[in-house]
């Protein structure tokens, strides 16, 4: 069993993503852990639009960035991918240099990057057996903090595609499965022969390196597991109704109307703003089409209120408090939101932790937020990093409190940076085009 295990460390490479914070200037940074590791390392402003590929691959530099997941000061170490004994030597390394330079809070993270070099991932990965199989206990017991980011959200998010499919493992393609990078393992690396996870982190992270390597020898052991045995056994079948069952009870509040109301009896449910049983009937296939896998995917606090909007066949929330990673195509007003959102419209709402793509929000206050290609008008930034800007349509305007602004519009006649921040380094700019 030892060489065994030994054979699957030997064919495995190992790359890193440390979230950190430091006292010292990013030049400083660089400079300190080019000297410690005896590797080149690249200081990049704006990882988001710039390939860094060939420096980090080709050429097997690090790559020191700023983080935006953490708040401004929060910087990314990453290095390139690692034969196993060299890994877990660079990961002490680095943690040491941590130790001695930086420092970690709740908010920081480590990305493990996983490949095999006998085994391909690409191809021959089974997501919905590596979920079922996957044991995320061990790793919430060794790093609690964890449990509850929103950057790293449990891969035990299974759901089915409509209330009508059977539910049973053998059917995997009839599920919706986590493939997005915001969960605690990130399959979307797959097209790139890896797989991230995102798991390990919180404060102090970087003094538990006994169970970082215990965890690295654990990601390996199972992922060999689940490409050489695909099939479904019965501990996996076990944990498929553990995670299935609430979801099949929850099925039968979305039937029908009259249902719906008993099961979600803090929720005031409307057809383009009118409470009219007839037309709620009606629009009944259509708004559980879309209200089935918003309430079962993210988390909906409190009374609120939800109207389904027929022209637009939009669904619209208004004075809820939500959080999750897959909300896409819903209008938001007087909202308290966290996570990740799409193609969303909001107005009057409070961002706080969230990710906004693609999407248009007005008279609202960002908070630790992230915005890449969205309309944001009239709006107060606090610590929110602005990125992506393909438009001047994609613009911004209110008050920039602090944050970075990588590649930004911005609307000239209404858009104040906060000068006193700006001179104390709380706002960096990178790239702004007024309009």
């Amino acid at each position: 069993m030892r060489n065994k295990i030994e054979f699957k460390k030997y064919n495995s490479g190992i790359g890193f993503e440390y979230e950190f914070y430091s006292n010292m200037t990013h030049k400083a940074v660089k400079s300190s852990i080019q000297k410690f590791l005896g590797q080149k390392v690249i200081l990049i402003d704006d990882p988001k639009n710039t390939d860094y590929s060939k420096e980090l691959m080709e050429d097997r530099n690090l790559i020191l960035t700023v983080d935006k997941s953490g708040g401004i000061d929060m910087l990314e170490l990453i290095t390139p991918p690692y034969q196993y004994s060299v890994a877990k030597d660079i990961n002490r390394k680095i943690c040491s240099w941590i130790k001695d330079f930086g420092y970690t809070t709740k908010q920081s993270g480590i990305h493990l990057n996983l490949n095999i070099s006998d085994r391909s991932i690409q191809n021959n990965l089974d997501i919905f057996k590596f979920i079922l199989s996957f044991n995320e206990n061990l790793v919430y017991d060794l790093f609690p903090q964890r449990k509850d980011n929103i950057y790293c959200v449990s891969i035990k998010h299974i759901y089915p595609k409509n209330l009508h499919m059977d539910l049973k493992p053998e059917y995997r393609y009839n599920y919706i499965l986590p493939e997005t990078k915001y969960f605690g393992v990130n399959f979307s690396k797959m097209p790139k022969n890896y797989l991230e996870y995102r798991y390990i982190g919180g404060e102090n992270y970087h003094k538990k390196i006994d169970k970082i390597e215990f965890l690295m020898d654990y990601f390996i052991d199972h992922l060999y597991e689940v490409l050489d045995n695909p099939q479904i056994n019965n501990k996996d079948r076990i944990e498929f109704a553990r995670i299935i069952n609430p979801i099949k009870q929850s099925i039968n509040k979305f039937l029908s109307y009259e249902a719906f109301k008993i099961g979600f009896p803090k929720i005031q449910l409307t057809a383009d703003l009118k409470s009219d049983t007839l037309v709620l009937k009606t629009h009944w296939s259509h708004i559980i089409k879309h209200l089935f896998p918003l309430l079962n995917q993210n988390k909906v606090k409190g009374e609120c209120k939800i109207n389904y909007n027929t022209d637009s066949s939009q669904i619209e929330f208004a004075n809820a408090k939500l959080s999750g990673v897959n909300f896409f195509n819903i209008g938001l007003f007087n909202c308290e939101v966290k996570g990740v959102y799409t193609r969303c419209t909001a107005e009057g709402c409070i961002f706080d932790k969230a990710t906004l793509y693609a999407s248009k929000v007005n008279n609202c206050t960002l908070n630790q937020s992230k915005v890449f290609n969205t309309q944001a008008t009239n709006c107060e930034f606090n610590n929110v990093y602005v990125s992506g800007a393909e438009t001047p349509e994609s613009y911004i305007s209110g008050t920039f409190n602090d944050g970075i602004l990588a590649k930004a519009y911005v609307q000239k006649s209404n858009f104040t940076i906060n000068e006193e921040n700006l001179k104390n380094g709380l706002i960096k700019i990178i790239d702004v085009i007024e309009i």
